[in-house]
């Protein structure tokens, strides 16, 4: 398991990052991937589920990390100079038409995806005081 850790953990941490936009269907093929790696890790045939063996390991979905990553940029952002803020605009205040080149429309981008989950997080965790606690209360409280 250490070998499995060491050389092939920080692919999918850093493959997490990178392909936080991906469809459902890359995704899904990242996590077969993920859970083959589990199963061979633990000797497991094919009908032992992959959450217990994800469990096992101590492992979370790629999917989670993907969320959680991206929550912290958002945090980040949060506490960052009004400069960086302004890419976030607040759909209300958007008087304009819905046109193809208008922000609003670009579903897939950071600026749409972070406040999505931004505004999906409750006002007291969106409000900690740090980075650290920010982790530990979507760890704890299971909102990805």
């Amino acid at each position: 398991m250490n070998l499995y850790n060491t050389l092939v953990m920080p692919y999918f941490n850093y493959c997490s990052t990178v392909w936080g936009n991906i469809s459902k269907g890359l995704s899904d093929k990242i996590q077969k991937l993920q859970n083959r790696a589990a199963r061979i890790l633990t000797f497991s045939n094919c009908e032992t589920c992959s959450s217990i063996l994800s469990d096992e390991l101590g492992w979370e979905s790629l999917e989670n990390k993907r969320f959680k990553q991206l929550a912290m940029i958002m945090y980040r952002i949060h506490l960052s100079p009004s400069w960086l803020k302004q890419i976030f605009i607040n759909t209300s205040d958007v008087k304009a038409h819905n046109l193809r080149n208008s922000k609003i429309n670009c579903y897939g981008s950071l600026h749409n995806r972070g406040s999505v989950l931004w505004n999906k997080n409750p006002l007291d965790i969106r409000h900690l005081p740090s980075l650290k606690l920010f982790k530990n209360s979507l760890n704890g409280k299971g909102y990805f």
